[in-house]
């Protein structure tokens, strides 16, 4: 298994709809909010991925979903 954290920074960070969309896709995740010096809004680690690959997969799917309502996603990976 490995550690991935997707770090999400939000289009309209006051869209509380677009926030509960969003992190409802990644529920079997650790979510918390970002700390004021982090470049993005909340990150949400799992080690439910065998493989970087399939945090990649999860990361491109999550976006095409979330469209709009990020400004930008990205995962870190590690063991």
């Amino acid at each position: 298994m490995v550690r991935a954290i997707f770090e999400i920074s939000w289009a309209r960070p006051d869209d509380e709809e677009a926030r509960k969309r969003t992190l409802a896709m990644f529920s079997d995740c650790k979510i918390r909010e970002a700390k004021r010096h982090e470049p993005f809004h909340h990150a949400c680690e799992t080690r439910r991925h065998q493989t970087s690959k399939e945090a990649v997969d999860r990361l491109r799917d999550a976006l095409a979903k979330a469209r709009g309502d990020v400004a930008g996603m990205q995962v870190r990976v590690g063991r």
